[in-house]
């Protein structure tokens, strides 16, 4: 079973390649998305 992730939970992205200013590297994001969705989908809104 994999980790799915709920809203408001703090997770580490890396966020390579990135394009123009966009910082890269491993970075925290905030989820926006409920589990329920990220189950059902398996795709998670992050606010980085």
């Amino acid at each position: 079973m994999s980790y799915v992730p709920d809203s408001g939970d703090i997770v580490w992205i890396t966020f390579n390649p990135q394009a123009g200013h966009e910082q890269a590297g491993h970075r925290p994001a905030l989820v926006l998305s409920p589990k329920s969705y990220n189950e059902k989908v398996g795709l998670a809104l992050f606010y980085p």
